[in-house]
């Protein structure tokens, strides 16, 4: 039952409600319900009983004083109230659970491991030469590196089984869930890639319309790169001319293509990179405007020095490649 409590000062007189505090365990338990969906699954996460979990959500849903879920489908879905609820209370938990990795490492400590996701070609590339220098830096660091489906990124970081991600741009109109941050890495160039005796290599001042009289190597229909290319052909009345002959999940496979002879490529890639080595690259800059990339982090945890320093190497690498290609060209 609740209280009201008087406290007495000479002049002054203040009323305190004296109420149960909201838990750790009842936050945790409640984010593992929304992230599982589920009471059981929720529990096995958390190394607890079901009727724990469940005792834990309930007094939760008494000291807001709102429904936080509702049976779906042999489980659970979070209702409104409860989606904010997740909204507001994850990033707190993420910000506590980063805090010590946080301190530990201000005080000399380094991590284990970090634990990194993208895409093949960022990682051969940019990632690759920009984590020579952070090792470095941390020799003792493990670095793991993996390439999840690109619609898995951003839940692998949301989640925690990734530390940090990079990714493409999803471009104007696909804001990140709310779970994450998506910060400006670096830019690349859109680039027409060829074997030297390609004709389009031969060319001494490459049009757009030139590349539309080649079948082309691009990325899926699908990908932000290839729909802004389509967007600027149609701008050019150039789109019905338009003939593809691989498409691809991946600029580092479509590169491969172009090197086993299968055709010339438009690709966002590192022009420096060992990828375009020996083939022909002509930036395209001028008609599609620059490919940006962002690291992707969960929303409300704090960066540990080594995650700030594996991104501003990476950052690093790919300027340097950036600024090469602009001089080359």
């Amino acid at each position: 039952m609740k209280q009201l409590i008087v406290l007495w000062h000479p002049g002054v007189i203040m009323a305190r409600r004296s109420y149960k505090d909201i838990t750790l365990a009842q936050l945790r338990s409640f984010c593992e319900v929304c992230r599982q969906q589920g009471f059981a699954p929720a529990a096995r996460a958390l190394h607890l009983s079901g009727p724990a979990v469940w005792e834990q959500v309930q007094a939760l849903e008494r000291e807001l004083g709102v429904e936080l879920f509702q049976r779906h489908q042999g489980g659970v879905v979070a209702t409104p109230a409860g989606q904010r609820t997740l909204a507001m209370m994850q990033p707190l938990l993420d910000g506590l659970d980063s805090a010590r990795q946080v301190l530990r490492e201000e005080q000399g400590v380094a991590p284990t491991e970090i634990r990194l996701v993208s895409d093949i070609r960022m990682l051969q590339e940019e990632v690759a030469c920009g984590l020579v220098p952070f090792q470095q830096q941390y020799p003792t660091v493990r670095l793991v590196l993996f390439h999840p489906r690109e619609e898995d990124l951003d839940h692998l970081v949301a989640s925690g089984a990734a530390d940090l991600g990079l990714t493409f741009d999803p471009g104007p109109g696909h804001a990140p869930p709310a779970t994450i941050v998506h910060e400006a890495a670096y830019e690349l160039d859109y680039l027409m890639v060829a074997p030297p005796e390609h004709p389009l290599a031969k060319k001494s001042r490459l049009q757009l319309r030139h590349l539309v009289q080649y079948p082309l190597i691009l990325n899926r229909p699908e990908d932000y790169s290839r729909q802004r290319f389509e967007a600027v052909l149609h701008e050019k009345g150039l789109l019905g001319m338009l003939r593809v002959a691989v498409e691809t999940s991946t600029a580092s496979v479509s590169l491969n293509c172009v090197r086993a002879g299968l055709g010339a490529a438009v690709v966002v890639a590192n022009s420096q990179g060992f990828l375009c080595h020996a083939l022909r690259v002509k930036p395209l800059r001028c008609w599609l405007g620059p490919a940006r990339f962002v690291f992707v982090w969960k929303r409300g945890a704090y960066r540990p020095p080594s995650h700030l320093q594996v991104a501003a190497c990476i950052r690093a690498a790919a300027h340097i490649g950036c600024q090469a290609s602009r001089s080359r060209s």
